[in-house]
């Protein structure tokens, strides 16, 4: 179910923000035209900073949406990607060709948050 798109922030912007069952998912959705597909995969534009900024503006969600998640019984997150490739038709309209779903990104070693369990408090 999606909660919100383009949700935005001071510290960045999220593309999707959807729940599966109790889980928060954060979905960065890259696009590319089918050419880019082998020598410039989507999926490479999310570095290491990206990824990093990805799960904190996860943890704000939680944060500061505390009243959604209540109401879902959202405790734990996950950031995945989506890789979408698409083709330029001779009318100028884009057609989308192939798309990539990418579950769990992570950020590598101590600063690996792929699930981060937070607590609700209950007013």
């Amino acid at each position: 179910m999606i909660l919100k798109v383009n949700w935005r922030q001071s510290k960045g912007e999220v593309d999707i923000v959807a729940r599966k069952r109790r889980r928060l998912i954060i979905c960065e959705v890259k696009t590319r035209h089918i050419s880019l597909e082998k020598s410039h995969p989507a999926i490479d534009a999310i570095d290491l900073k990206k990824r990093e900024r990805l799960h904190f503006l996860a943890r704000q969600f939680l944060r500061n949406q505390a009243p959604i998640c209540r109401r879902y019984g959202i405790h734990t997150y996950r950031v995945d990607a989506v890789e979408v490739y698409y083709r330029t038709t001779w009318l100028g309209l884009k057609r989308l060709v192939t798309k990539r779903w990418h579950q769990g990104i992570q950020v590598p070693l101590e600063n690996d948050a792929m699930t981060h369990r937070i607590t609700t408090r209950h007013y």
